[in-house]
Order: C-alpha cells, then structure tokens, then sequence
C-alpha cells in the first residue's frame, strides 16, 4: 500500500516538473476527494494506518532532500 502511494507520488512530479513538495500533496488530496485517482492508488491511500502514512512521508522527504541538494 505504501508503495502504491509512494509510486504515484513520484509518477505525479515526473509528469509535472513545476511541482512542490506540497503541490504534489495538494494534488493527491484534491485527486482522492473528487475520487479521480487510480481505484488501487485511493485504496492503497485510505488503508494506511497513521503511522503508515508518516513513512510515506518520511520518504517522500527524504527523496525530495536528495533531489533539491543535486
């Protein structure tokens, strides 16, 4: 589950370069509120416990800390 997430992250900057950290995020949200995601992407989002979903941030921060030091 964490990784389907993961994956759509980094999917979602890949296709849109102008995005932010929280641009990305704002994204994710507007697209799992309106349901527009991916049916597995939205599941595999609504199934994590909190802590799961600090992980996903962790690395999501983590990735993005190496990106912008490049």
């Amino acid at each position: 589950e964490q990784l389907l997430v993961l994956n759509w992250i980094k999917d979602e900057l890949d296709r849109n370069k102008e995005l932010k950290p929280f641009g990305v995020l704002s994204v994710l949200f507007d697209e799992a509120h309106n349901r527009s995601l991916d049916y597995d992407v939205l599941e595999a989002m609504n199934g994590l416990t909190t802590r799961q979903q600090l992980e996903v941030l962790e690395v999501f921060v983590e990735r993005e800390l190496k990106e912008a030091a490049k």
